[in-house]
Order: C-alpha cells, then structure tokens, then sequence
C-alpha cells in the first residue's frame, strides 16, 4: 500500500556497448529520503555489434549503425508505449574511440529524437561500480549501519576494461580504464576458427603488457570482495552452470574459483567456432569473442592472485537509473 508522502516513478536506461545494446526500466517507490528500486518492467540485450572492425577500421560501419539504431527505436517505442518520460542514454568505449561516433549520435538525434551521451572510461567505470555494489541505495536504506568493506569491480566489456576498487558505503578510491575488450581482442589476433597456439601466446602476451602497469596499482587484500559484472563474466558463469537458458538468479551472486575460470578458458580454446556455439551457457552471438574475454578475467586474477569472483548481473544499467536519482 502506497501512502500519501509516497510516490512511484518510472526510469529507465540504455547502454551502446560495443557487442550489444540494453534497456533497463524499472519502477521506483519514492519515500520520504528513501528511494526504493522495484522489480524490473524489464531488461532486454541485443547483440548489435556497433563496435564490429573498429580496431581495425577506426570507424562505425553503416551496417553496425543501422542495426544499433533499428534497436535503439524498438526500445523507445517500449518507453513511449510504457509512459516513461525519464531515461538516459549512454554510449561507451566504441564512441569514445570510432572516428565517426558523432555522425552516429546525430543520426540517433535526428531518427529517433534521443540524445546519446557519450561518457568517459571513468564514469563508465563509476556508474558501473555503483551498479554492481548497491552503493547508493546502501548509502540511502542504511546510513547508520553500512558496511565498509572494500570491493574491487572488474567489467569487461567488449571494447574495454575497468577495475573499480572502493567500499560498500558508496566511496570510490582508484579507478581503471584499460582499452581491451572481448571484441577488440578478438578481431585483433584470434583470426581462425580454432585459434592456433601462436594466437592464444600472442593474445594472452598483449593483455599482460596492457594490465601489468595498471595492476600495479590496485592494492587489494584477502578482505576485499571481487565482484566482476558484464557480459564476458556472466557467460562464464552461465558456462560453468551449464545452462541451457539464461537465468539471472542463478548467475547473480554466483561464485567461481581462478582454477574453474581457467578450465573453461582452455577448454574454449580448444574448441572452434561452431563447436563453442554448441557449448551449454554460451550464446551463439558471443560465440566468436569469448575468448579474448575470458583471457581477460584469466589473466586479472591472475596477476591480481585471485582466487574466486563473485558475478554480478547488476552492472552500468543500474548505476544509470542510480545516477537519475
């Protein structure tokens, strides 16, 4: 029962990824200094690849525009038909980098009448971390008893990598935007169907050159909690559930170990395209680059000495409608 100094409000966000494009729309109860998140109305992802040879090309191609753009109208369509009049929109690393990203965003604008904001790899990374650790819905429900435990946030997203190390009362203390990502990688050195062992050493060489300076300077202990969110992880933990459908609450919250994360690995390396499509948990669509992704998370924890990842399927999504508040 809704009382009189209580209000429910719709929001909604959108994420332009490099891979795929998501909605989230939820409903909010607004109470008297409290905001309270409802259930879903619903989270959708389509695999648009907006993000497909930009590595190599610099720029979107029309096809990967149009397809992200198609989507991007049949998710506002959902918000109009649904009533919700407060949104935002984000684009991240494949707007940052292509050499045409505002020629996208302006065909958006004049399409569809959305504004698309492209944001930085550290507020990418800020929004990502609020997401994933309930930060500011802690910080609102619970001021008194919070906790502050340290939480480091790995994303891996198809274009790029952030690291996140801060507490759970909402406080952030470094950040970490490294420009690898499940498609970049995998376009850039995984070029036969069953990538070849020179591949795998040439990839797994280049993301240790990219991460070891960075890693040097996350400080982390056996006290924080490491919680790794995006579509990489959780198609890791879908994997190593054996899933057949998507669930979210079996993946959400799941637990894997470094030994776990790097069996799958080696056993997606072994396998080639059309056999990883078979695989049970992977989606066909993300058949062709989870591979750079998982070496990814593989080489992290390792450097990091790591032993488990918790899985979070709260990620950016939230922190936007967070950030709305």
């Amino acid at each position: 029962m809704i009382m009189r100094s209580e209000k429910t409000e719709k929001l909604a966000a959108i994420d332009i990824g490099t891979n795929s494009t998501r909605l989230l729309a939820v409903h909010t109860l607004i109470k008297p200094c409290k905001k309270i998140l409802y259930p879903a109305i619903t989270r959708e992802m389509q695999i648009t690849r907006l993000g497909k040879n930009t590595s190599r090309t610099g720029i979107i191609s029309p096809e990967s525009s149009r397809r992200t753009i198609e989507v991007l109208g049949n998710y506002c369509m959902f918000l109009k038909n649904k009533d919700i009049r407060k949104y935002r929109v984000v684009g991240t690393r494949v707007l940052r980098q292509a050499k045409n990203s505002g020629s996208f965003v302006e065909m958006v604008y004049h399409e569809l009448g959305v504004k698309v904001e492209i944001i930085s790899g550290v507020e990418e990374a800020r929004l990502s971390y609020m997401g994933a650790s309930g930060a500011q819905f802690a910080k609102l429900e619970d001021e008194e008893n919070k906790q502050t435990k340290n939480i480091l946030v790995i994303d891996v997203g198809g274009g790029s990598t952030e690291l996140i190390l801060g507490t759970s009362g909402g406080k952030i203390n470094h950040i970490e935007s490294i420009d690898i990502g499940s498609v970049i990688l995998s376009e850039k050195f995984l070029l036969h169907s069953k990538p070849r062992k020179t591949e795998i050493l040439e990839l797994e060489d280049f993301i240790n050159k990219k991460l070891m300076p960075v890693l040097s300077k996350v400080r982390i202990s056996s006290h924080n909690k490491i919680i790794g969110l995006a579509g990489t992880i959780s198609t890791l933990a879908s994997i190593d559930l054996s899933l057949k459908h998507y669930d979210r609450d079996k993946i959400h919250g799941y637990c894997m170990t470094r030994e776990r994360i790097r069996d799958i690995y080696e056993r997606l390396c072994a396998t080639d395209l059309e056999g990883r499509k078979m695989i049970a948990g992977l989606q066909p669509g993300r058949a062709d680059i989870i591979i750079g992704g998982a070496a990814i998370v593989v080489k992290i924890m390792e450097l990091l000495h790591v032993e488990a990842i918790s899985v979070s399927e709260s990620d950016i999504l939230e922190g936007i409608i967070y950030s709305i508040f």
